[in-house]
C-alpha cells in the first residue's frame, strides 16, 4: 500500500480520535423547575430543539442532554416558560336585563369641584367596572377562582322528577299498581379554558346543555368556542331561553299565558392574589 494512503488513513483517525471542541461537547443538565411540572413544559420545548438535543421531564425537574453551547439558550427559555401562573377570578352573571354594554358602561366617575368656584366642575371617566351591586343575592352569579391555563367548570342543575309506574297481577282478579318517583338532574353550563396576553384574555368556551328528550333520556348538545376579550371588561357568551306559563281562573273564564324570556350568561375575567 503507498505510503500516501496509510498517512491518510491514520491522519483520519487520529481526527476521529480527537476531542470535541470545548462548545460542541454534550452534556446532561438536570433543571430544577419553581412553578409549573415538567410534564407541562417539556412538549412546549421539545419542538424548539435542534435534532439531537434530548428534555425529558422528571416530576419537577427537566432533564436535558444538549452541546455545551446551546446549553444557556435552552436554560433560559425554560426559566421564560416556569413563570407562576396568575390567579384569576371569573364571575359568570344569568341576567335578564343587564347587558354587557350596559355593565361596562357602569364605569367610576371622579368628580373634581374647586372649593373657590363650586359652579364649576369638572368629571372623567376612571376605568371600566361594571357594578354588580344588584346580582349579590341573585342565585344565578358564580364566582370561580382558577389559574391562567387551567379549565374552569361552572354548572347549573335543573332537577326534574320521574315516576316510574309498575303494573304487575296479584292473582285476585285485579292488578296491583305502584309507582316510585325518583329526581334526574338535567344540567347546563360551561368549561372555559383562560389565557393571558398582557390586558387581554383568550377564552375558549365548551358550552353543554341537558335537556329531557323523553321522559329518563337525557340529550345533551355541546359546542366549542373561542373569544379575546380585556380583563375586567364584561362579555355576553351566549344565552337561555325560558318558558313560563301562568293561569287565572274566574267563574265563568279560564286564561292561560305563555311567556318566553332571554336570560343571558355574561362572563368577566379579573386577576387576583
Amino acid at each position: 500500500m503507498p505510503k500516501r494512503f496509510i498517512k491518510a488513513i491514520l491522519a483520519g483517525l487520529l481526527l476521529l480520535a480527537s476531542p470535541l471542541p470545548h462548545a460542541e461537547q454534550r452534556i446532561l443538565e438536570v433543571i430544577p423547575l419553581q412553578h409549573r411540572p415538567a410534564a407541562e413544559l417539556q412538549p412546549l420545548i421539545s419542538p424548539l430543539l435542534e435534532g439531537s438535543d434530548r428534555i425529558i421531564a422528571n416530576g419537577d425537574s427537566l432533564i436535558v442532554r444538549t452541546t455545551v453551547d446551546r446549553l444557556p439558550t435552552i436554560q433560559a427559555l425554560i426559566k421564560k416558560l416556569d413563570a407562576a401562573l396568575t390567579n384569576l377570578i371569573i364571575t359568570v352573571i344569568q341576567s335578564q336585563h343587564k347587558t354587557a354594554r350596559e355593565l361596562n358602561a357602569e364605569a367610576a366617575i371622579s368628580i373634581h369641584m374647586p372649593l373657590d368656584q363650586p359652579h364649576q366642575s369638572g368629571g372623567k371617566m376612571r376605568g371600566l367596572a361594571g357594578s354588580t351591586e344588584g346580582f349579590k343575592n341573585d342565585k344565578h352569579t358564580q364566582v370561580i377562582r382558577t389559574l391562567e391555563g387551567r379549565p374552569a367548570h361552572i354548572e347549573t342543575g335543573n332537577i326534574q322528577p320521574l315516576t316510574d309506574i309498575s303494573i304487575y297481577d296479584t292473582g285476585y282478579g285485579y292488578p296491583s299498581v305502584t309507582s316510585n318517583t325518583r329526581l334526574i338532574e338535567a344540567s347546563s353550563g360551561f368549561a372555559v379554558l383562560p389565557r393571558l396576553s398582557g390586558h387581554y384574555v383568550t377564552l375558549e368556551i365548551w358550552p353543554w346543555t341537558d335537556e329531557m328528550d323523553r321522559p329518563g333520556i337525557i340529550a345533551t348538545q355541546s359546542a366549542h368556542t373561542t373569544l379575546r376579550v380585556k380583563l375586567g371588561k364584561w362579555v355576553e357568551i351566549g344565552s337561555i331561553n325560558q318558558d313560563s306559563e301562568s293561569q287565572q281562573r274566574g267563574f265563568l273564564s279560564h286564561r292561560r299565558t305563555t311567556e318566553q324570556q332571554a336570560v343571558r350568561i355574561l362572563l368577566k375575567v379579573e386577576k387576583t392574589n
